[in-house]
């Protein structure tokens, strides 16, 4: 869908459900592309606060700390490479087919 112009009124009533919308798919799209670094991060943050690394030699414990370090490291730049960031008419097109019978689309046709 590309970025529709709508009435005036219409833009008035639809300025608050779209920008809460569009902060939706920003989160979405950000855990999305993410969830690795995320997933990376806690693992080594558990690691860290459990006292495991205490068990280990210096070497295990710092090998797997720099392991998962790097993994972190690595799924932030694959991260920062997947993120897109949501479009106003994606944004539009969600509310659409949030609501029975897509009455936003409908503002857009045009009588024969």
């Amino acid at each position: 869908m590309t970025d529709p112009i709508l009435p005036d009124d219409a833009i008035r009533r639809l300025a608050r459900p779209l920008r809460l919308t569009q902060a939706g798919l920003v989160v979405e799209h950000g855990l999305a592309a993410f969830w690795p670094l995320l997933t990376a991060l806690l693992a080594l943050g558990a690691l860290l606060l459990s006292g495991a690394l205490g068990w280990l030699p210096g070497w295990a414990a710092l090998t797997l700390a720099g392991g998962l370090g790097l993994a972190a490291l690595v799924t932030l730049v694959l991260g920062i490479r997947r993120y897109r960031p949501a479009t106003r008419a994606a944004a539009l097109a969600r509310l659409d087919a949030s609501l029975t019978g897509a009455p936003i689309a409908a503002l857009f046709d045009v009588q024969a």
